[in-house]
């Protein structure tokens, strides 16, 4: 189950966050603390895991005006000095509307930036921790933004930041969603022997997650993780509500199109006889005839007169609603009837082609 999901999802794009913590290297060298962006990272990190709403890291490539005009919220911790590119890239983001947020290190003053009342500091010697104080009046702020970050999004769950995780992948045209529930519960498991620490939860239990997906009506929303069954989703303000009950750390992948996916072809082509080379084209469409947008994963197996299945048989990725699919027929091959039998994974359409290969000529 896993491999055809990695297949399906690998490199693909986050989509967009709206908020941003901004680490220039300046901040490198005058942020007050060795290893600066190094423990900023790790810090924030590990605040806004647990946040309901996708977040991004820009560093000094990223800290351009364009770049930082896609977010809504940008938040530079430390920016006690700030380059001229920089500085003009903040302040014309700020003109576009982007809301900046600085700490009270900051030596400039940006117009309409919140400023928050406390900075990154040393705790404990030399080691530069985030202080309960920091970590108070960030969350404090940010929680202020989440209604309306978590209202532009354009997939969330009822249980995001607590206990399930929603991401939106982008690639092609298509969306795809993933809702993995990491519920823990109290005790119950082999690992409480090994951890017996008071904070420690298992992971394990399972819950009903309700997730909405903010897409225009017609849009398909079919099921990877369930033979790529498509969805039946009643719309409430403006969006299709999923009400799921999770097994113990089970996670969903929807694949979201913007037409129903409706038809896949598929064709031999090439010398079709052995020891010959040839292909096999397949075309997944939708209803209005066009090629499938985004990503989708064919799985074919491939029979020779015989019944046996050939090495050809496996999973192959299609971008753009197009694949194309190697044959190599041994020169001691079987000549007949062959059968090439296809599933899409991520809609669940079937196709089958007989495959006449005929006598070396």
């Amino acid at each position: 189950r896993f491999l055809p999901a990695a297949e399906l999802l690998r490199n693909m794009t986050n989509a967009p966050a709206l908020f941003a913590v901004a680490l220039p290297s300046e901040v490198g060298y005058a942020g007050g603390h060795r290893w600066t962006r190094v423990h900023y990272v790790s810090h924030f990190s590990n605040i806004l895991g647990c946040a309901p709403v996708a977040s991004d890291f820009l560093f000094d490539g990223e800290i351009t005006s364009d770049a930082l005009a896609r977010f809504r919220y940008v938040f530079f911790p430390m920016l006690n000095v700030v380059t001229p590119e920089h500085d003009a890239a903040i302040r014309a983001a700020a003109a576009k509307g982007v809301k900046i947020a600085v700490d009270t290190y900051c030596s400039v003053d940006y117009p309409g930036a919140v400023r928050l009342p406390t900075k990154f500091r040393a705790m404990k010697g030399d080691a530069a921790q985030v202080p309960p104080e920091l970590r108070r009046d960030f969350l404090a702020w940010f929680e202020t933004l989440c209604p309306e970050l978590r209202a532009a999004a354009f997939a969330v769950s009822d249980r995001d930041g607590e206990e399930a995780m929603t991401f939106v992948k982008e690639h092609g045209g298509a969306k795809y969603v993933i809702v993995v529930n990491f519920r823990r519960r109290e005790g119950g498991s082999i690992m409480n022997e090994f951890c017996t620490e008071p904070w420690y939860r298992p992971l394990g239990a399972p819950q009903r997650i309700v997730t909405e997906l903010r897409a225009a009506p017609g849009t398909a929303v079919y099921d990877f993780t369930d033979g790529g069954r498509r969805l039946d989703l009643p719309r409430k303000n403006g969006a299709f509500v999923l009400s799921h009950d999770y097994a113990a750390a089970e996670a969903k992948v929807l694949a979201v199109y913007p037409r129903p996916l409706v038809r896949m072809n598929a064709k031999a082509v090439g010398t079709l006889a052995p020891g010959g080379k040839a292909c096999l084209g397949v075309a997944i469409r939708d209803d209005a005839g066009h090629l499938a947008p985004g990503r989708q994963i064919v799985e074919l197996k491939l029979k020779g007169p015989d019944g046996v299945l050939r090495d050809e048989s496996g999973r192959y990725t299609a971008e753009g609603g197009k694949v194309i699919i190697p044959l190599r027929f041994a020169a001691d091959e079987q000549t007949g009837t062959w059968t090439a039998e296809l599933r899409e994974l991520t809609t669940g359409l079937t196709t089958s082609v007989a495959v006449s290969v005929g006598a070396k000529k």
